[in-house]
């Protein structure tokens, strides 16, 4: 974090005494405050880190400004009558200097060489730094970077001098890891022979490196990507510095443009490349690069030029004070087509499926009450978790794997303000309600445990004077999910979509302001008209369903206000504030955290815990109006080991972290922030920081733990599986999968499902002892080699920040709280798109990592669980020929099957002729159970490309199609399925896979060498060209194309000339078995020949 404060100095007022939010200083009574840069009113005094952002100072007008950096004072004067402070360099780029705790100085330059000044200077160009592209350290003041010379007229025999160099200079190391800059510039400064006074390189060595004002350490400010907008670089990130007319710039400029747009280039030299974009400003207008919709006063900003990943894109939205688009009405939805004819693109929309126990959402936390989903869509949910938008499909969305790269569209609403339906939603009103019906706020409420469909559902709540409930808020589902709803697995609620498909609506009439959907939801499974929503498991999700399905249900109505006088809260004392099951108060002054535990403890009660999302909601809720403040919490990294607690000696289930926290250094105590980070935990130093805070009492109830907690408690005597290991002091049991094939290893969402399949969870890491016995087992099974061994073998672990709801904050995926770190210290450029947690091999410790990567995984399964034996692990191999085959009847999409079969070194089936036509439909009638049953076989088309190929790369000699099949298509991917039946049906159940046991290699293998015949000819003459050669066309008689052939040689020698296959003539198969193959969505064109279904792809050179 940028380590910035803003000072401002008032005189006081005519009584002597300064005016709130000033505070007295000195003798000689000065009026002082701290300016919290970026916050929007001046009310911080005196405490709280400062962040870099826009200046506000505090009213009155300041006096004289001072410019507090790293712990070094600027005197600075606003221009007169002006409300904000001048401005400093400092204040928007992450500047810091490099500190020696032995030497108490700050590293500089001075001609271009490094040395530990005897002091340190806040204002010295020459000891500030910067982090930069590539992981270089620049230096502001010689407006160079760090670099290390091998060769070169500074060096002397066998020594490598340190010393600062223009950034684009050749046969100088400048990359430096944050982690190891300390130690090598201990051991660079100190292997100077001659050392001077000035340059202290011997007192540096075996001492610390420090941000300067700070107990950080060098990574603490990181360096993070600029992504541009429109110029000429796609939306690729700046490269800072960068080269402009023989100057080094270190900041986007406005340098060479009449119009004073800020911009950078995107490669290191502008002149020799002119790569370039404009770089994203916060602001609070809509005037450059936006349209606005002045009917609702947002507005959008499409980048089609550029082609960026979904979390790229949703970085350079939030660079910009914005997020990627949401789309939550029809209006608003019609806009948005307007907006877009006349373009062909898919552009990525904030819709995301991130939040792995969460369904559907929008990246701004705007409500999902309208979808405009495509036909088959979402589909293969496992691996395409984000959104998009079709300019083809007229505004239609599609959901996509997340990496791939794409245009998209941002969205921002200026000086929208917080609506106070949400912000007040925790504060209770008396009301009084019928025998039967429970009060919360200014409801009544009522569980109707009939079972009825939703229509007559809300007959009956309407005929008791309600309706079926409307849920607005966390604090209402919260309500309802304890109260009301309590152990009833399904109910009905009153959102629904019966008035237009996909545009949900409450039925009582209120507007739809929180969406809380279930993972995968919603979805309008299979077409089936699920119009109305039900309020399903522990935690009050939800899902759509058939409206004809019966169900309990739940109503609502307006309580009577009550007339009695308000008594005590709950039994809570005077001033306390009650939420079930305890009593919260705000202490208002500022202390330090062992005051703060003195002061609760001297009430009867302790520092807050907070247990869960609920609970998290209301404590903010008690801070909201209190900006710019810190409260302290029961949080407490108690023995400095890396590992938090709460004070009560409890197991930390539910976090809420701010971005960067908790941060790598040992000890501290946690608080929550106000302001724009609201509610999130921050780790302070325990004895020198101040914060007000929160006390907690019990009313002889115990705190409950996270709805739902993660798992029971397992327990420490039960059993593992076989194949698992574990230790007697661990509750759970561990099992690693590696692989030495690329196509065996996983993404990280696919190892989680991986391990979901077997009841486990990827693995988390609550300790130093769980996280010591899975470091003793890796060594087991690879050995306790040199690190470098083991250099670059990653394992997935469960840890995780893919969520954008989730404020970039570190989660385990099994829900477990992240109480203990152990991330390296490494900087990457890329940070923001690393959102997936590994474990190294050679290190032992985390690192982040871009979640599509394939790697090997560990997983996590409790003691005294029977390892689940899903039907992709235990099924039979079925033999025939030289092959065998695995038939698995549970649901999937193509992807998912293909994918499956390779962790049996397997493909999807492949069929070559009649008989093994023959073995499949037996088999096949066998394992299905109706008539529509289907099954997915290796039989696809690439997206925009309309050839139909075997996965396994066998050749495409044999088809059997259905009658009628294939259609004609267009170019999406398409995608094969057998059935027993001639029906079509919409439900692709089951699949095959294949694997060769002969070895002959992959059955089926085409020859090795095509000749194409690039003549137009009709498909006679054709034919006898092919003659020509003593090759042949797969079947036929004439017909009336004129289009290029290839033909297919009787021998392997290869043709001078030759090429790869690139397509296929007609191909015919019998249809004797009763087996009959179709393309589940799409058509493809055909053409007949002796009586069989043709087919036909595309052609392009090989």
């Amino acid at each position: 974090m940028d380590v910035l404060s803003l000072l401002c100095f008032s005189p006081p007022g005519a009584d002597g005494r300064c005016r709130s939010p000033w505070r007295g200083s000195g003798a000689s009574l000065r009026c002082l405050g701290v300016q919290r840069l970026g916050a929007a009113s001046g009310n911080s005094i005196l405490n709280g880190a400062v962040r870099a952002g826009e200046l506000f100072a505090p009213a009155p007008l300041p006096k004289s400004c001072l410019l507090v950096l790293h712990g070094n004072a600027t005197r600075l004067q606003p221009a007169p009558g002006a409300n904000t402070c001048p401005y400093h360099p400092a204040w928007n780029s992450k500047v810091f200097l490099i500190y020696n705790t032995g030497a108490q100085g700050c590293l500089e330059t001075k001609d271009s060489l490094v040395r530990l000044a005897k002091g340190c200077n806040a204002s010295a160009p020459a000891q500030q730094w910067k982090w930069v592209s590539r992981n270089r350290l620049f230096n502001v003041g010689s407006m160079q970077c760090l670099g290390v010379s091998w060769h070169g007229a500074n060096a002397t025999a066998g020594l490598h001098p340190l010393a600062t160099y223009e950034c684009d200079r050749e046969s100088v190391n400048m990359r430096w890891s944050c982690r190891g800059l300390g130690e090598q510039l201990s051991q660079h400064l100190g292997a100077r022979p001659g050392n001077s006074s000035l340059d202290r390189g011997d007192q540096a060595r075996g001492s610390q490196w420090r941000t300067y004002g700070t107990e950080e350490d060098l990574c603490s400010v990181p360096y993070s990507e600029i992504y541009t907008i429109q110029g000429n670089s796609h939306g690729k990130p700046c490269t800072i510095p960068f080269k402009y007319d023989n100057q080094w710039f270190h900041e986007c400029t406005s340098t060479g443009r009449e119009d004073g747009h800020l911009w950078c280039a995107t490669t290191q030299d502008y002149g020799k490349d002119e790569r370039w974009g404009f770089c994203p400003i916060k602001s609070n207008d809509c005037e450059t690069f936006w349209d606005k919709d002045h009917l609702t006063n947002s507005c959008y900003q499409f980048n089609f030029q550029s082609t960026l990943s979904w979390r790229e894109a949703w970085n350079s939205c939030e660079q910009q004070g914005a997020n990627l688009l949401s789309i939550t009405e029809i209006h608003e939805q019609t806009y948005i087509n307007g907006l877009l004819t006349g373009y062909s693109s898919t552009l990525w929309i904030g819709l995301n499926d991130l939040d792995i126990n969460g369904g559907w959402q929008w990246s701004d936390n705007s409500p999902l009450k309208y979808l405009n989903w495509e036909s088959d869509q979402p589909d293969n949910p496992s691996e395409e978790n984000c959104g998009v938008i079709r300019t083809e499909s007229s505004g239609g969305w599609q959901n996509r794997d997340c990496g791939i790269a794409l245009p998209y569209v941002c969205k921002k609403k200026p000086n929208a303000t917080a609506d106070p339906f949400l912000t007040d939603s925790w504060s209770e009103v008396k009301v009084d309600c019928e025998p039967s019906w429970q009060p919360f706020q200014s409801n009544c409420y009522r569980l109707v445990g009939e079972k009825k469909s939703w229509q007559e559902a809300k007959k009956t709540c309407l005929r008791s004077g309600g309706d079926l409930v409307s849920i607005h808020t966390l604090s209402e589902l919260e309500f309802v999910t304890k109260q009301i709803k309590q152990d009833v697995e399904e109910l009905w609620i009153g959102l629904n979509d019966l008035k237009l498909q996909m545009n949900f609506e409450w039925s009582d009439g209120t507007p739809v302001r929180f969406t809380y959907w279930h993972p995968f939801e919603p979805n309008n499974f299979r077409d089936s008209l699920e119009d109305c929503v039900t309020i399903w498991g522990p935690e009050g999700r939800w899902n759509d369903s058939p409206c004809n399905q019966t169900l309990p249900s739940i109503c609502k109505k307006p309580g009577r206000v009550s007339q009695e006088k308000e008594e005590d809260d709950h039994g809570c004392r005077k001033g306390w504030k009650w939420h079930s099951p305890s009593c919260f108060w705000l202490g208002e002054d500022r202390v330090p955290y062992s005051d703060a535990r003195k002061m609760c403890s001297d009430y009867g009660s302790t520092l807050v815990t907070i247990t869960n999302r609920f609970e998290q909601a209301y404590v903010s809720s008690l801070i909201y109006s209190w900006d710019g403040e810190y409260f302290w919490t029961a949080l407490q990294d108690i023995n400095e080991t890396g590992a938090f607690r709460w004070l009560s000696g409890d197991e930390v289930m539910y976090t809420h972290w701010n971005r960067d926290q908790p941060g790598y250094n040992k000890g501290g105590c946690v608080a929550l922030a106000t302001g724009s980070s609201m509610g999130l935990w921050e780790v302070k130093n325990c004895s020198t920081f101040k914060a007000k805070y929160i006390c907690r009492q019990n009313l002889g109830t115990p705190v409950n733990p996270e709805l739902p907690g993660p798992y029971p408690t397992p327990s420490l005597t039960a059993a593992c599986p076989p194949g698992w290991s574990s230790d007697s002091k661990l509750r759970h049991c561990y099992k690693v999968f590696s692989f030495e094939k690329l196509q065996e290893k996983k993404t990280w969402i696919v190892a989680q499902e991986f391990c979901r399949e077997l009841g486990a969870q990827l693995l988390s890491l609550g300790s130093y002892e769980e996280e010591h016995f899975v470091a003793n087992t890796l060594n087991k099974i690879f050995g306790e080699s040199e690190p470098d061994l083991h250099e670059q073998h990653w394992f997935w672990i469960g840890l995780n920040r893919r969520d954008p709801a989730g404020d970039r904050s570190w989660r385990w995926s099994d829900g477990l709280g992240f109480f203990y770190r152990n991330f390296d210290r490494s900087n990457y450029d890329d940070d923001d798109i690393r959102t997936c947690a590994v474990l190294d091999l050679a290190s032992l410790q985390w690192m982040p990592m871009q979640c599509e990567a394939q790697l090997d995984w560990i997983c996590k399964l409790p003691k005294g669980t029977q390892q689940r034996h899903p039907q992709t692990l235990h099924k039979e191999w079925v033999k025939y020929q030289e092959a065998e085959y695995k038939f698995f009847e549970h649901h999937s999409t193509w992807v998912q099957a293909q994918r499956i079969c390779s962790w049996f070194q397997a493909e999807l089936a492949s069929v070559h002729g009649e008989a093994e036509l023959r073995f499949l439909g037996q088999n096949l009638k066998k394992f299905s159970r109706g008539q529509e049953q289907h099954w997915w076989i290796g039989l696809h088309t690439y997206e925009n490309d309309g050839r139909f190929k075997w996965s396994d790369g066998s050749l495409l000699n044999f088809v059997s199609w259905a009658p009628g099949k294939p259609r004609p298509i267009n170019k999406d991917k398409k995608c094969v399925y057998m059935t027993a039946s001639r029906g079509e049906g919409q439900d692709p159940h089951g699949y095959i896979c294949q694997r060769s046991i002969g070895r002959g290699g992959t059955k089926g293998t085409a020859p090795a060498c095509w000749g194409p015949a690039t003549t137009p000819r009709s498909w006679g003459e054709a034919w006898g060209a092919g003659g020509a050669w003593g090759d042949r066309l797969d079947s036929g008689r004439g017909g009336p194309w004129s289009q290029p052939f290839v033909g297919q040689p009787q021998t392997c020698a290869r043709q001078p000339g030759s090429v790869c296959p690139v397509g296929m003539g007609i191909l015919t198969g019998g249809g004797g078995s009763g087996v009959s193959l179709l393309i589940i969505s799409g058509d493809m064109a055909s053409v007949p020949s002796q009586g069989h279904p043709g087919l036909w792809g595309g052609w392009m050179r090989g």
